[in-house]
């Protein structure tokens, strides 16, 4: 799986140089064992806040895989990533994954 397809940060209009969040930590998503096999493959979007602690913050769903348990699979994993501390938060726009059931 891809765990890095997109990155897009959402600017607040700045003329300021974005720069953009440093990963240090990004667990990978635990995909859900009991979804039926074979059936489709859809690729779940989250947009957060990377808050000047590193932490993430204000998740939410921007595309779904159309499965609920792959897109809570998603979301968990994302409120577990961690940035480099940075000076103002950030709202970032991720395709997380790719969830294959």
């Amino acid at each position: 799986m891809k765990a890095l397809l997109l990155l897009l940060v959402v600017a607040t209009g700045s003329s300021e140089a974005i720069e953009l969040p440093q990963p240090i930590q990004k667990e990978p998503v635990r995909w859900p064992t009991d979804l039926p096999r074979h059936t489709g493959s859809r690729s779940i979007q989250v947009e957060f806040v990377v808050l000047p602690s590193g932490a993430t913050s204000d998740i939410r769903l921007k595309q779904s895989s159309g499965q609920r348990p792959c897109d809570r699979a998603a979301l968990y994993a994302v409120k577990r990533w961690r940035y480099a501390p940075r000076k103002e938060p950030i709202t970032v726009v991720e395709m997380v994954d790719t969830c294959t059931y």
